[in-house]
């Protein structure tokens, strides 16, 4: 019964009270959205928008940032759309300040202090790296694919914590027939959740 249980409830909710924390979860390493939604907490959270305006960038940024800041972290990053080198050079492209497309096309001097950025961009990724694994999706990345693969990494990485980006949800295969979209990014979200 609640009578029963209050008292661990209210002594779990005591001991998580503090005065100079101003959110409880994972730290983004966006202020302001730490506060909105308490860091990122246990659970599952699914960020829309309309195409093209830069979710995969800042979710990317976001698992960049998770595992900067916290040792203890690990992140699978499923990737349904971009590749590794296209999710990679995102991470240097924000670490070095030197656009992206100029990497890609090859149009930087080695020589050049842009090029130099870069390198320390580098060095900084590899600092966090280890703990950062993207998973190229393909009809065969279901959600118990993605499930085991994440407890592989927490495995491996010995992480307390694990955060799980699935880039592109809509896209996910699952067996059946749904609909529309709708239906189906429901069933997704709700085997994630499970």
């Amino acid at each position: 019964s609640e009578g029963e249980e209050l008292d661990a409830y209210f002594a779990a909710l005591e001991a998580a009270q503090s005065a100079t924390n101003d959110f409880q979860g994972l730290d983004t390493g966006f202020s302001h959205l730490n506060r909105l939604i308490n860091g990122l907490s246990s659970g599952l959270i699914v960020l829309g928008a309309m195409p093209s305006t830069g979710k995969t960038t800042f979710a990317k940024q976001i698992a960049d940032q998770v595992v900067e800041k916290h040792s203890d972290a690990a992140c699978l990053f499923v990737s349904l759309e971009q590749s590794k080198e296209e999710l990679r050079v995102k991470t240097l492209s924000r670490l070095s300040g030197v656009e992206n497309r100029d990497m890609q096309r090859g149009r930087l001097d080695t020589q050049s202090p842009a090029w130099a950025k870069v390198v320390e961009a580098k060095d900084a990724f590899a600092g966090f790296a280890g703990r950062l694994q993207v998973l190229e999706g393909d009809r065969a990345t279901t959600v118990d694919r993605i499930r085991l693969a994440a407890l592989q990494l927490r495995q491996k990485t010995e992480a307390a914590r694990l955060l799980v980006v699935v880039d592109y949800l809509q896209i996910m295969p699952v067996e059946g027939n749904f609909g529309d979209t709708r239906q189906k990014v429901t069933f997704v979200t709700s085997e994630l959740r499970r």
